[in-house]
């Protein structure tokens, strides 16, 4: 294949296997870390090395991004799973971090992104939510995103009101900030450690619930 798959592609059969992961991590930066999905199994595994002790603190793996992502594909090649990533910033990392395997990943990666769906098949209610969306004060959060189309109310996904106030940026920023200064994690503030706990249940909503609309748009297509 000469480019990655899209959400036409997708079917009950091979999200069943899907590999359903989504990074976290500062603009411009390697992510600093990933959630991933597979076989009904939730984990999440940090890249970035000064963060390395919060990750353990939560008993979160740590491992080489290159390392890692190589053999994740590995896995899904030759077990013919689809790695699926809600827009092209997890396909961007793959290439850019192995682009000898560029061929390889266009042939298990799927682009999950679900806007042209859902504005070709609920107009009306897209248009609305996109003026909604303008009215933003911040410009960033004037975009559609996934937690914008898990809030609607057809799709009846519980999306908790905190889920959509994270920026895990942020927190992510703020934890390397206090190890660098604290030298540990049991000398981080504790509202410092509730926004890294805050970004990880992010995190955890942003993978579970790309899942769960996905099913849901199967069911309804």
């Amino acid at each position: 294949m000469s480019e990655y798959r899209k959400l036409e592609h997708l079917t009950n059969e091979n999200l069943k296997n899907a590999v359903v992961i989504d990074f976290e991590g500062l603009m411009d930066e390697d992510p600093s870390l990933a959630g991933i999905l597979c076989d009904g199994n939730f984990s999440q595994v940090c890249f970035n090395p000064k963060l390395e002790k919060a990750a353990i603190a939560k008993d979160i793996e740590y491992a080489n991004l290159e390392s890692y992502l190589n053999e994740l594909l590995n896995e899904c090649v030759e077990d013919d799973r689809l790695i699926i990533g809600y827009s092209k910033r997890e396909y961007d990392v793959f290439c850019e971090t192995l682009p000898e395997r560029v061929e390889e990943i266009n042939s298990v990666y799927l682009n999950a992104i679900a806007t042209k769906w859902f504005k070709r098949e609920y107009s009306l209610t897209m248009k609305e939510l996109a003026k909604k969306k303008k009215k933003s004060k911040n410009f960033r959060d004037r975009n559609i995103g996934l937690k914008d189309l898990l809030d609607l109310k057809f799709v009846t996904y519980e999306l908790e009101p905190w889920a959509k106030g994270v920026k895990p940026a942020k927190a992510i920023r703020r934890m390397i900030n206090a190890l660098e200064n604290k030298g540990d994690y049991k000398s981080v503030t504790g509202r410092t450690k509730g926004a890294w706990t805050m970004m990880l249940r992010y995190n955890y909503v942003d993978v579970e619930g790309l899942h769960y609309l996905l099913k849901w748009i199967l069911e309804n297509r």
